[in-house]
């Protein structure tokens, strides 16, 4: 499988003592969708009906992207860092900025989201990872 080369997305989390951040710009496929929320079903009639949440869509990255030694290490300390805040019931909540699928590199998405997915690492070759986690806006 090939690598697309891309604006990066950037993940930060702040336990409250430090402020942790990385960045992921060599993904193996578009990283960004949504969550489907909506509904369609039609009456007896025939009409359209839609249901669902009053909320936009939400939005969701399934992201696998090859970074260095470094890199991994940092976000496997995000990781567990935002699931001990979690798990002691704080506000674990990361911060994204996506600047893959974007008219304007200089207009990114902004979100906040949590895991959804834990990270895995598979190692690549001497400083080369392949990181992959999910995470779903908030």
């Amino acid at each position: 499988m090939g690598c697309i080369t891309s604006p990066a997305i950037n993940v930060s989390f702040n336990d409250g003592n430090q402020l942790l951040e990385v960045a992921f710009d060599k993904f193996t496929e578009t990283p960004r969708s949504y969550v489907s929320i909506n509904d369609l079903a039609f009456s007896v009639a025939g009409s359209a009906i839609q249901s669902g949440n009053s909320r936009a869509n939400r939005q969701t990255w399934a992201i696998a992207s090859y970074v260095d030694s470094d890199t991994a290490h940092t976000l496997d300390e995000i990781y567990r860092r935002w699931d001990v805040m979690r798990a002691a019931g704080g506000l674990a909540v990361l911060g994204v900025v996506d600047q893959t699928f974007v008219r304007n590199i200089n207009q990114p998405v902004r979100a906040t989201a949590v895991f959804t997915a834990s990270p895995t690492f598979d190692k690549r070759d001497t400083n080369l990872w392949l990181a992959a986690f999910g995470m779903t806006e908030i």
